[in-house]
């Protein structure tokens, strides 16, 4: 009898124990299997409910961007959609949103899909934002007037301008901060709407640094020159100096340049961001977003590939202390691809470096690293114990090809991590991998090259 010949909800809970022991990645790879195994697997994952106390763990943005499923947005609006009235409180509100805004949208001929639009279009804004932990969350209930930020919130995402203006002239809820969808403001030019909506002036720090981190020359000039003399704006406090900081974390040359000019204008201002901290500072934003032709200009005007920075902002930078803080692990861990070739064309050591790309599956990093005289020995854990943790046997077998050593050493640690991680009845097959891996290469060896004849003997 076959697994696929039990009964469907036999199969089911054993589908769903999968995804309990062995984590929503691997039990995705079941999908490989056959066609019934990848309808499946997504209908438990989505029934279940499985991965709700998951999302609750889940604190940034920062750590979805690392590990978060890529249906999150789906998930959520599933839950969304067939939560009960006593469910949790947050997807509630957001269906109630929803429902709002198709209201507005008035009725229309035929099924409509609004709802399912609007909704669509809440739930992926939840998911960017890194709020996912707050939908799931029984504590997270909104008030009336939190509603209210909220709805504003959802109006801009879904494209309700109308609705948007009317809700921020009766409460100007532009100037509040929206757990699930972020600063009203921010929003506003994420979604290309600056120039729609009227913002106030004294937030003007602040919509400089979102118009920078677009790209947008003219924006940023504009709102620059709309609000000239300057320095009435300005103050020593920490706030506005960081503010005025965020102005350098842009994609474009040209916007990163008329920054610069700005401060050499401004006498309070002069002095305030020491050149090789702000340089290594926006190399490593550089390096988290893929920014390759700012990175090139940061390199060029005396950014060290080797400064190793901690933190965000204005944090101290500090050089050479480890390879965590440094641009090329931060652009791998990213999957940066373009920065890091460039940072490795400009000097970047590329030792200790191989676990983020590893980790991530990423082939054509591992590829360039080795091809860049990364050494396949070097890291903390060892390269191929974290292929195997990862479980990606290409990248395994290439290392191996690397001159990567399957010791006794790193047998051990593999095995420590496989329990640790509960798959330890896969270190057989990883074991046989090798083996059959350094058979192969003897052969071709002898064939080839004639290295081993005589050994025999």
């Amino acid at each position: 009898m076959m697994i696929t010949d039990l009964p469907n909800e036999l199969f089911q809970h054993i589908l769903l124990e999968c995804i309990r022991v062995r984590g929503w990645k691997r039990a995705m790879r079941l999908r490989l299997v056959n066609k019934l195994f990848s309808t499946q697997i997504m209908d438990v994952i989505f029934t279940s409910k499985c991965l709700d106390d998951m999302f609750v763990d889940y604190k940034s943005e920062r750590d979805l961007q690392r590990s978060w499923p890529p249906f999150t947005a789906a998930y959520l609006q599933h839950r969304v959609a067939t939560e009960n009235a006593n469910g949790l409180p947050a997807l509630l509100s957001l269906c109630r949103i929803a429902n709002h805004l198709s209201e507005q949208d008035g009725p229309q001929p035929g099924p409509s899909k609004d709802s399912d639009r609007n909704l669509s279009a809440i739930c992926d804004a939840v998911a960017k934002r890194g709020a996912i932990h707050l939908a799931f969350s029984k504590a997270y209930i909104l008030t009336t007037l939190g509603y209210n930020i909220a709805l504003y919130g959802a109006a801009l995402v879904t494209g309700h301008i109308a609705l948007a203006k009317s809700l921020d002239d009766s409460g100007k809820y532009e100037w509040y901060h929206n757990s699930l969808f972020g600063p009203h403001d921010k929003l506003v030019f994420e979604i290309g709407l600056s120039k729609t909506l009227d913002l106030h002036d004294s937030c003007v720090l602040s919509h400089i640094a979102y118009a920078a981190r677009l790209g947008d020359i003219n924006l940023v000039r504009s709102l620059y020159e709309d609000n000239l003399p300057f320095t009435d704006l300005i103050d020593s406090s920490f706030i506005s100096l960081d503010s005025i900081n965020s102005w350098f974390d842009t994609p474009s040359v040209e916007v990163f340049d008329y920054v610069m000019g700005i401060i050499d204008k401004i006498d309070c201002l002069r002095g305030c961001f020491p050149r090789q901290s702000l340089l290594q500072r926006v190399l490593h934003t550089c390096a988290y977003y893929g920014w390759v032709q700012m990175a090139t200009k940061l390199l060029d005007m005396g950014a060290s590939v080797e400064g190793y920075f901690k933190g965000r902002k204005r944090k101290k930078v500090r050089m050479g202390e480890g390879q965590h803080g440094k641009p090329l692990f931060c652009a791998l861990r990213m999957g940066r691809a373009e920065v890091a070739a460039l940072l490795i064309e400009r000097g970047a050591s590329v030792d200790h470096v191989l676990a983020p790309p590893i980790s991530k599956g990423r082939t054509d990093l591992v590829k360039m690293l080795l091809d860049d005289g990364a050494d396949p020995n070097k890291g903390s854990p060892h390269p191929l114990v974290t292929a195997v943790c990862a479980e990606h046997p290409r990248i395994f077998e290439m290392l191996l090809e690397r001159g990567a050593e399957f010791s006794q050493k790193v047998k051990a640690e593999c095995v420590k991590r496989a329990k640790s991680d509960g798959f330890e009845l896969d270190l057989g097959f990883w074991e046989s991998r090798a083996t059959d891996f350094l058979v192969r290469y003897m052969q071709t060896s002898r064939n080839q090259y004639g290295v081993l004849d005589g050994m025999d003997d």
